[in-house]
């Protein structure tokens, strides 16, 4: 069995600290959620929400946005969210080293 992150898993995940969203709303990239409400499509200033999966914690926070363009929305563009990804992962990791 993998421990791979799916968007089912993730869907889960989030519903289960008070988040709803359908799969057409969530993608995955290693453990990282990403989430486009589908109540704000179209929107010029759209952000999309990135959560990092933990599968202990209780809570779901967004720990940032991201624009449409950089995020897995958009197909073909695995060279843009991995650079995107590793930005939010130094990110993350410099934040738990500081406050955590």
């Amino acid at each position: 069995m993998s421990n791979e992150l799916t968007t089912e898993m993730a869907r889960v995940w989030l519903g289960n600290r008070g988040l709803s969203y359908s799969p057409k709303e969530i993608r995955v990239y290693d453990d990282w959620i990403f989430v486009r409400d589908s109540q704000f499509l179209g929107d010029s200033d759209e952000d999309i929400d990135c959560y990092k999966w933990d599968s202990t914690s209780m809570f779901a926070e967004a720990w940032d946005g991201i624009s449409v363009a950089d995020s897995p929305f958009i197909k073909n563009n695995q060279e843009r969210v991995s650079e995107r990804v590793i930005r939010l992962e130094k990110e993350y990791q410099k934040y738990l080293r500081e406050y955590c």
